[in-house]
């Protein structure tokens, strides 16, 4: 199960309402123009009736706004949760399959017959749920298109009646100036976009936008959707037992649950792994399973790593608690900046749909490129990656028919998160950049592995050919592997990076411009390399002779893009092996 995956896909589907509520506020603030001549200026009373009468055109105009833009947001919904489950149970299912076959679960040759995704109980408990979710959203949105309008034209009416009354005009009569009617629709627009569309209105009263909501809905129920059909999978089987993920950025209440084993029966002991070694099993009702902010409650990105005793090991590294705390606080700010930006974006569509005069776009446009230096300047000072698709909604953005899809019409990124809908591949092996690059190049592929590491493809990535590592370590494996599972772990912390970059990995490592002795952790060098306007790191593990590293070869940890300043830094706290010349 690859959270950056179902992460993908909700957002495809968020962006598709983001750019309904853009589309929808772009189009009412066309009904707002500024004002060029002082013969269109007309009386408070008659400018209310004229444009109320026009209440019908805009009702018909954000239904087709709609109809128009969703499109088959319903077969994206299946398609979405569909894929879902079949992501989730790629590497469960072998694991599942290899423990039966040896009778550590149900017994010897018992083995579950095969599940279409869609004829899951974990599809059938959620899609229903969410696809009613969508269709009240779609109500609800129409409903505050109507109330938005009515409360801008009521706002203009307000603001020219103030100024009527400072001058001492009758309502009837005219207010002279083009700059007074234009002042005035240009506050009433901004409020009417600064407040939005609402989506939903929640038990508490509260109204959120529709992108937020579909966001979290769709996101929230993809997961659920994976972990119930992980979960309905190992029953078949008969286990009961996972491993909970772990991943930085942790939210508190998820936290203390990372890399712990739990019981879905609720029981508490103890069980063997794969090698002997004594794990404890908590019971479910002992974590915060259950609560919203808890484990697997709403936006949670954990997932269930189905554990088998006798037959599993324990998976991943324990998360340090200050670095997880600070962690979760930067993505929070990235986010808060990644709104700001894209607002600032919508204000600039929209002031161009009203006619503003050049130097009040002029002065937008600069409001946009101070918010996109601001995360500029976050991401270098803190290293975390730009998520340039979080950053604009984009009012395009549709669900075309599968017979229709242009991949050349959509970005890289949008691409990447919609293509198992719409050309039907969600039977497919995705074929990662890194597996792309060593198909080219006429790589060695796929190595096998020992039952230690199922479910874990290994692919040979790159040769380390530069002796200065020789030099400082001594006798190291110089070949270099990526497996499955750090490809997941790379795009969970480094999507953007790795859908950029992932192609250039071998070159980074085996073309290098430093090399560096990574102060943190033992055996493990830094490779760094120039890659366009960016520096890429590759972390590798070294596997050195005589150790007692259970590594088969030495192996990338992690690989992410760097700024000059953050490079800086790195050159300084760790110790430098080697400089390409001219470099």
């Amino acid at each position: 199960m690859r959270p950056s995956f179902l992460d993908q896909m909700s957002w495809a589907m968020a962006e598709v309402y983001g750019a309904v509520t853009d589309r929808i506020l772009v189009n009412l603030a066309k009904y707002f123009p500024y004002i060029q001549d002082s013969d269109e200026v007309t009386g408070s009373f008659e400018y209310q009736a004229r444009m109320l009468a026009k209440m019908g055109q805009v009702n018909r105009e954000t239904a087709q706004i709609i109809l128009d833009t969703l499109g088959d947001a319903d077969g994206a919904l299946r398609g979405s949760l569909e894929a879902a489950i079949l992501d989730a149970l790629k590497n469960e299912e072998p694991a599942l399959r290899k423990a039966a076959e040896k009778g550590l679960l149900n017994g010897p040759g018992f083995l579950p017959p095969a599940v279409a995704p869609s004829q899951t109980q974990a599809f059938q408990a959620y899609y229903r749920q969410s696809a009613d979710k969508l269709n009240l959203v779609n109500t609800v949105m129409l409903e505050s298109t109507q109330t938005a309008y009515t409360a801008a034209v009521s706002d203009v009416v307000n603001r020219i009646q103030r100024t009527q009354s400072i001058l001492n005009v009758g309502a009837g009569e005219v207010v002279t100036g083009v700059s007074s009617w234009n002042t005035a629709m240009h506050d009433a627009v901004k409020k009417m976009v600064q407040n939005g569309l609402t989506g939903f209105i929640d038990h508490g009263g509260h109204h959120w936008s529709p992108e937020t909501y579909v966001a979290m809905d769709i996101r929230t129920t993809m997961f659920n959707t994976a972990r119930a059909a992980v979960a309905e999978r190992a029953e078949e089987y008969g286990c009961d037992l996972y491993q909970v993920s772990s991943h930085n950025a942790a939210r508190p209440l998820c936290f203390p649950w990372q890399g712990k084993v739990i019981s879905r029966g609720d029981w508490s002991g103890e069980v063997e792994d794969l090698n002997g070694n004594k794990v404890h099993v908590y019971a479910q009702s002992e974590t915060s399973y259950g609560q919203a902010a808890g484990l697997f409650g709403v936006n949670c990105k954990h997932y269930p790593m189905t554990f088998i005793p006798g037959f599993s090991t324990l998976k991943g590294q324990p998360q340090d608690p200050e670095e997880n705390e600070k962690a979760y606080a930067e993505s929070q700010e990235q986010r808060r900046l990644e709104r700001k930006l894209r607002e600032e974006r919508r204000d600039l569509a929209v002031m161009k749909a009203q006619g503003a005069d050049e130097a009040a776009i002029k002065a937008q446009k600069a409001k946009v490129r101070k918010a996109s230096d601001e995360i500029d300047q976050f991401c270098e000072d803190t290293g975390r990656a730009r998520r340039r698709n979080r950053e604009y909604t984009p009012v395009n953005a549709t669900w075309p028919e599968k017979d229709t899809y242009d991949p050349a019409a959509y970005p890289t990124e949008t691409r990447e998160r919609v293509e198992y809908y719409f050309t039907g591949r969600l039977n497919t092996t995705e074929m990662q950049p890194a597996e792309k690059a060593l198909t080219d190049s006429g790589g060695s592929g796929t190595i096998s592995v020992s039952s230690q590491e199922i479910g874990d493809d290994v692919q040979a990535i790159a040769t380390i050919q530069n002796q200065a590592v020789i030099n400082h370590w001594g006798k190291v494996d110089t070949n270099v592997v990526l497996t499955d599972e750090r490809i997941v772990h790379i795009r969970e912390g480094h999507e953007d990076d790795y859908l950029a970059y992932g192609d250039k990995i071998t070159a980074t490592i085996e073309q290098p411009d430093y090399i560096l002795d990574d102060a943190k952790n033992s055996a493990t060098a830094l490779f760094v390399k120039r890659v366009e306007q960016s520096n890429l790191n590759v972390v590798v593990r070294l596997k050195i002779e005589g150790s007692d590293a259970d590594d088969l070869h030495s192996s990338v940890i992690t690989m992410y893009r760097l700024g000059d300043k953050t490079l800086k830094r790195l050159l300084k706290k760790n110790k430098l092996l080697y400089t390409k010349p001219g470099v």
